[in-house]
């Protein structure tokens, strides 16, 4: 497993890399709409929990997940939705930056 998680860096590209590789594991396709040290923002146009019609509550799940462990590896920076496939909405949308 430690083969497949890229290094952290201690930046929200870094922690954007993480996420990344649990997304690839996940089969969740999309590309990164912009990104600095600072904030990155990707929009996900694909996902085979949401093609399978699972409940929302997935969804938190992962975000839950990945706030958790971003709480522990990249404390200065937080990992949040503002659009979810799984409620309607035509893609995802997450958004890691730091903590102001």
């Amino acid at each position: 497993m430690l083969r497949m998680i890229p290094p952290l860096e201690k930046n929200a590209l870094g922690f954007a890399a993480w996420t990344n590789t649990w997304e690839e594991m996940l089969g969740i396709e999309g590309y990164i709409e912009s990104a600095s040290q600072e904030k990155v923002v990707k929009i996900n146009t694909k996902c085979p929990l949401a093609e399978a019609g699972k409940m929302p509550v997935v969804c938190d799940l992962l975000a839950c997940s990945l706030k958790g462990a971003g709480s522990v590896i990249n404390p200065d920076f937080m990992f949040y939705y503002t659009n979810s496939l799984m409620k309607g909405d035509k893609n995802c949308r997450w958004v890691i930056e730091r903590i102001k």
